[in-house]
Order: structure tokens, then C-alpha cells, then sequence
């Protein structure tokens, strides 16, 4: 089965939220978030899991 790589725009309680449920299915995972704040990409992996990307 094909997984979809998502992305989400915003990063608030909400956005937390939806990545914890996107990453946790079998047919997505979160593979970048846009956010209006200054995100560290290597924090982000360590709480969500998955790898950061330059």
C-alpha cells in the first residue's frame, strides 16, 4: 500500500495533534510543516519522529 506524504500548514495545538494521528495511520506520514515562526527542523524529527531535511 502506497503511503502519502502530508503536509501541514501551521504548527499550533491543533497541528500537534494531527501530526501524532497522520503519523500514527498506515496510509500517511507528515513530511513537512510550515509554520510563520522559526521551527528547528532536528527538534521537530526528535518529537515527531522522522528525519529533517535541509
Amino acid at each position: 500500500m502506497k503511503k502519502f506524504n502530508v503536509g501541514i500548514f501551521g504548527y499550533g495545538w491543533a497541528a500537534k495533534a494531527h501530526i501524532k494521528a497522520i503519523n500514527a495511520s498506515q496510509q500517511a506520514q507528515v513530511c513537512t510543516v510550515y509554520s510563520s515562526r522559526p521551527l528547528e527542523g532536528s527538534q521537530l524529527s526528535a518529537e515527531h519522529g522522522g528525519n529533517t531535511l535541509s
